[in-house]
């Protein structure tokens, strides 16, 4: 095939020429094609190809390892947000001094209502910032696999 390229080729044909709304001409064509440079645009070309390929692939790897530390930082700033809350198991002890307090009416029902609120509003924070970071450690986890 690139031998092909390089060897001059003839064409012979008909053609057809109209010339006016009712006028048309018909004669035999021929011509004839010599590769001057031997087929180096196919080179070049090919080369151009090869090299946005490789720029492409470049850009996709960067692009992926971008996503991938911007997913770290996310995690690590959720486990420090996460830390700030001591744990969810001191969340619940607190609901339940809380309750505990409520039944031997040692505080009223506003304030064992307000603290309940604060602790349930605590908790469904603290559970929505750990689905966040197990979500962000699986994202993290589909790029090791």
């Amino acid at each position: 095939m690139a031998r092909g390229s390089t060897l001059p080729s003839l064409r012979i044909g008909v053609a057809g020429e109209r010339v006016g709304r009712t006028d048309s001409y018909l004669g035999v064509s021929a011509g004839i094609s010599i590769p001057l440079w031997g087929g180096s645009g196919t080179v070049k070309t090919a080369k151009a190809q090869k090299t946005a390929t490789e720029l492409r692939t470049r850009t996709i790897q960067t692009d992926i390892r971008v996503n991938q530390l911007e997913l770290v930082r996310r995690a690590e700033q959720i486990r420090e947000s996460l830390s700030h809350y001591e744990s969810l198991r001191h969340i619940e002890e607190g609901i339940r001094l809380l309750s505990r307090s409520f039944e031997l009416q040692q505080i009223s029902v506003l304030e064992y209502f307000t603290q309940l609120a604060f602790y349930s509003q605590t908790r469904q924070e603290y559970l929505e910032l750990e689905l966040k970071l197990h979500q962000a450690l699986a994202e993290l986890t589909k790029y090791r696999l």
